[in-house]
């Protein structure tokens, strides 16, 4: 055998490593959502501002260069090859407006891969963001030392929901004309003769108008449903929630401006062969569940029999066919 045959094998060889993620090489994607209320005012600006990448253990690297710097997203993907590798992303959450905020809550959740641990330091619930202040989430990713043999799942994703609210409204009652956070209903309303929902959820809605809500989206008990962030009583903004390996949620009513975050967001959760992408919009399915995002803003979330959306001016519904 020559060696420009040898060097053909080992090639091919490693090509299949990385297609399949066998034979101790793993690779996981991580996503981590940052989000606030930030439509409160022209004041009111919370963002990251830095993703670093430090304490490298093992062959432990990232895949792609850690992005979201300026934005309310931080997405990350990181190579762990072995057990004890390891690497820590520092996310800094910086408040550059004029009004002070308070971390009201932090969501996690993860696929519960046994190989793969998360942990997170930095912030708890109650911190304040005063107004020119910033603060730092880390974020740390190891290939559990515990384990002795390639797991057969090698790949987890995290998702941390950051909810920041102005300062003094943390401890508002849902209801009252003073809350200020985050809500989450499913009241599904019948279609009118013309086959559209027959009540929206609007932008300036009050709590009273959404009708029942919750502050714990599990207590729903549903796979999709609708996100209302809240500012002083009255709807700021709509989104569509649903259940995929933790909760993931999809912005809507913005004329087209977070299509390429939602986008980004269903592929990665889906994976491309469960999506189709057209021009302006992308569809993605598993199952009975059924995710889509479209350009103009809106998004929804359905299977066979009711669906929840969220159109292109804001409003938003929950409807059976």
């Amino acid at each position: 055998m020559t060696q420009k045959k040898k060097n053909n094998i080992i090639i091919g060889s490693l090509c299949a490593v990385v297609l399949l993620m066998v034979v101790g090489y793993a690779a996981f994607q991580s996503i981590l959502n940052i989000t606030g209320t930030s439509k409160v005012s022209s004041n009111w600006n919370i963002l990251i501002t830095d993703i670093t990448t430090k304490n490298i253990v093992g062959g432990a690297s990232n895949a792609s260069d850690p992005t979201g710097k300026g934005t309310l997203t931080a997405t990350f993907n990181t190579n762990l090859v072995s057990p004890g590798d390891s690497i820590e992303y520092d996310i800094t959450v910086s408040n550059q407006g004029s009004i002070n905020a308070v971390l009201s809550k932090i969501n996690v959740t993860d696929s519960n891969n046994p190989a793969i641990k998360f942990t997170t330091t930095g912030l708890t619930e109650g911190d304040a963001l005063n107004a020119g202040d910033s603060k730092v989430l880390t974020v740390k990713v190891e290939y559990d030392n515990a384990v002795t043999s390639q797991p057969e799942n090698t790949k987890s994703e995290l998702t941390i929901t950051l909810d920041y609210v102005q300062e003094g409204t943390s401890t508002g009652v849902p209801g009252g004309d003073t809350f200020t956070g985050t809500v989450y209903s499913h009241n599904i309303t019948p279609l009118t003769s013309e086959g559209m929902p027959e009540h929206f959820i609007n932008i300036g809605d009050t709590l009273a108008s959404i009708g029942d809500t919750t502050e714990d989206y599990t207590t729903l008990g549903k796979k999709f449903f609708l996100k209302h962030i809240m500012v002083n009583g009255q709807v700021e903004s709509n989104e569509v929630c649903f259940i995929k390996n933790g909760l993931h949620c999809l912005i809507g009513g913005d004329n087209g401006a977070a299509y390429e975050t939602n986008k980004a967001l269903l592929l990665s959760i889906f994976g491309e062969s469960a999506c189709n992408v057209g021009d302006s919009s992308v569809g993605c399915f598993d199952g009975s569940l059924h995710a889509f995002a479209v350009a103009d803003g809106s998004v929804s979330a359905y299977d066979a029999s009711v669906s929840c959306k969220v159109i292109g001016d804001g409003s938003a519904a929950c409807r059976v066919y």
